[in-house]
């Protein structure tokens, strides 16, 4: 198994049939199928997409889920059409950017494509956002 540690907009790149492919494996690390988790002494990635346990131990073990969390997060970030970190925030939760989205269809304001899409795909845009 690969662990690849930094999927983001920039490592995916796609051929002339648009099919995706993943570059940039400078901080990938191997483990075999029998491992379950990794251990690392240094958090790598990039900030706004690393998964919350590469970073901080009380989240629990590092798993190929941590993959899964970055791309969920580039999901994200492609659908709100935002860069999905922000170097001037007030407050360290601000720096999270599933608070934030959670936030946002709490009170109903979506993202900032809302007001140009009707609501079928209102519909779509919070369900992918979930699934994000």
């Amino acid at each position: 198994r690969i662990l690849h540690f930094d999927i983001k907009p920039h490592n995916i790149l796609l051929d002339e049939k648009f099919c995706p492919k993943i570059s940039d494996f400078g901080l990938a690390r191997l483990f075999s199928k029998e491992q379950s988790h990794i251990s690392t002494i240094e958090a790598r990635g990039t900030i706004g997409y690393i998964a919350p346990e590469v970073f901080c131990r009380n989240f629990g073990g590092i798993t190929h889920k941590s993959d899964v969390y970055s791309f969920g997060m580039m999901v994200i970030d492609m659908i709100c059409g935002r860069t999905n970190t922000s170097a001037e925030v007030q407050r360290s939760s601000d720096l999270y950017f599933p608070e934030w989205i959670y936030s946002q269809l709490e009170v109903e304001q979506g993202t900032a494509l809302q007001g140009i899409m009707n609501d079928e795909e209102n519909k779509i845009k919070r369900k992918m956002i979930l699934v994000g």
